[in-house]
């Protein structure tokens, strides 16, 4: 499987797009050391976090609509790129926990 290499934004994906960084920001902190790590991300806006359960709202609707077949293939498609992103997952995770990566490791399977 190819390995994923993300880049993250900071921002949040709402539907297929991203938020707009007017609403002031906040970083992640390593518990291990106290640093802040990069980047920036954004706050969500009231607006946002409407915009987002509405489309959240339109596509349960329609994902229940599905048969089980095409959305347990959905399933596996999200299972496929979180494994091959879990190294990435894995190492940020552990930056903003300070949890063992062989614990967050098995929280990827």
């Amino acid at each position: 499987m190819q390995e994923m290499k993300t880049q993250l934004s900071g921002r949040s994906l709402i539907g297929f797009g991203e938020s707009p960084a007017d609403a002031g920001t906040f970083r992640a902190m390593n518990p291990a050391t106290g640093q802040e790590i990069e980047p920036a991300f954004t706050s969500a806006r009231p607006e946002d976090v409407e915009l987002a359960a509405q489309l959240a709202t339109k596509a349960f609707e329609s994902f229940g609509r599905d048969s089980g077949s095409k959305r347990g293939a959905l399933l596996r498609k999200i299972a496929e790129k979180i494994e091959a992103g879990s190294a990435e997952i894995v190492e940020r995770a552990n930056l903003e926990t300070a949890l063992p990566p062989a614990r967050l490791q098995s929280e990827t399977a």
